[in-house]
């Protein structure tokens, strides 16, 4: 069994960029609370969390991607200016920022929801279009915490997402390394991996 989910790929530059935008939110933050920022690497959109699957489900979900992705253009974005949190701005567990694509990543996920719960998945509820920056595993200061997130300033990026991936997530004491098991060009070829 492996521990997968499907995403979109972040470019690079974009990456970089996130990072250069919260250098000092990262610097600040831990004085308010335990909070583990995500790796540049680890850093994607995630269309969904399939959880626990065998070998034989891999290929299966890898079958209805290929499909379903060849038959999508490339994805213009733009960057959030601010930062948003998960559940709430009184509990925040996770740190994101936002993604506006004038409603092509929502269409996409229902796609890629609907293909999997043909396979078995449970359907999603709800979906913001987001990229995780942080978990926050305790906090100290609620107000100075809220106070650092409203301060942080994302520069309207532009960029395009060309590339879709199923990933294995393997958790480790440091964080998950993520395995791209399969690639997808968005309307074009499927780069195969082994994993």
């Amino acid at each position: 069994m492996k521990r997968c989910f499907i995403a979109l790929d972040i470019p690079e530059d974009v990456k970089e960029s996130i990072v250069g935008a919260v250098r000092n939110f990262t610097r600040e933050v831990n004085r308010v609370g335990n909070v583990k920022f995500v790796k540049k690497d680890n850093m994607h959109v995630t269309l969904k969390f399939l959880g626990n699957v065998g070998e034989s489900s891999i290929l299966k979900i890898h079958e209805e991607l290929t499909t379903l992705f060849s038959n999508k253009r490339e994805i213009s974005c733009e960057l959030h200016a601010k930062l948003g949190v998960f559940p709430n701005e009184k509990y925040v567990r996770v740190v994101w920022i936002g993604i506006e694509s004038n409603n092509m990543i929502e269409e996409l996920m229902r796609e890629v929801d609907v293909n999997m719960t043909k396979l078995g998945f449970s359907k999603e509820r709800s979906y913001i279009p987001h990229i995780t920056l942080a978990r926050v595993k305790s906090v100290n200061d609620r107000e100075k915490l809220a106070e650092l997130i409203k301060g942080v300033e994302i520069p309207k990026l532009k960029f395009t997402i060309n590339n879709a991936s199923l990933y294995e997530s393997i958790l480790k004491h440091d964080g998950p390394v993520y395995v791209k098991l399969h690639e997808y060009k968005l309307g074009g070829q499927v780069d195969k991996r082994e994993g």
